[in-house]
């Protein structure tokens, strides 16, 4: 299942630095600086370059205490989580783009390609043992993280990626808001995503097939 791994990173590292030449191409005549501040703002992108870290260290650096904290199977995952409500909240409010242009293209690579190929290989040959409910609010942790870097982004730049994160136009209270039903939206999936695990690995056990 290598190949899935090396597709992965190739996948991420191409979508990635596609998103940073078309910000350079929509920038070039004014404040390219800022363009790519704005374009580090997206979770998308964030999720899509943690991916790629991921990927790269468990195909090149497997024994090294990095490969091995990204091997384990809380921590692949929830990366495999994150990147699938890329994909998905992608395409449940924008309709796919027809691959016309570098842009669709990089739009392609981030929001469909890397996600499937990311979750395939973790779905097909990934640990899947011992991933506990009991740890599910760590889940929280980097998407909070990015909340709290956005939170302070905006306040600096007046840039905001996604509308219910512009705290200038919705006050603070409704900010909030957001963040709450969001954080509860993504306990409830991560909540729903552990319990599919444990359906398959009580299958599995059943079975007598290795849990993966």
């Amino acid at each position: 299942m290598n190949i899935l791994l090396i597709l992965t990173v190739l996948s991420a590292a191409t979508g990635v630095l596609t998103g940073y030449y078309t910000t350079y191409l929509d920038h070039a005549d004014t404040s390219l600086l800022m363009g790519f501040w704005q374009l580090n703002s997206y979770f998308t992108l964030w999720t899509n370059t943690l991916v790629f870290v991921a990927s790269t260290t468990l195909l090149l650096f497997p024994k090294t205490h990095l490969g091995q904290w990204f091997a384990k199977p809380t921590i692949f995952a929830a990366i495999a989580f994150y990147i699938a409500i890329v994909g998905i909240g992608n395409y449940l409010i924008f309709p796919f783009k027809p691959l016309v242009d570098i842009y669709a293209l990089s739009d392609f690579l981030v929001h469909a390609l890397t996600p499937i190929l990311f979750f395939s290989y973790w779905l097909f040959s990934a640990n899947k043992h011992n991933i506990k409910v009991g740890k599910l609010h760590y889940w929280l942790l980097y998407p909070w993280s990015y909340v709290l870097y956005t939170s302070a982004h905006i306040s600096w730049s007046g840039f905001s990626p996604y509308p219910f994160t512009n705290i200038k136009t919705l006050g603070l209270a409704n900010y909030i808001l957001n963040a709450v039903v969001l954080s509860l939206l993504v306990l409830a999936a991560s909540y729903g995503f552990i319990k599919l695990i444990d359906i398959h690995n009580q299958q599995a056990c059943r079975k007598k097939l290795p849990v993966r």
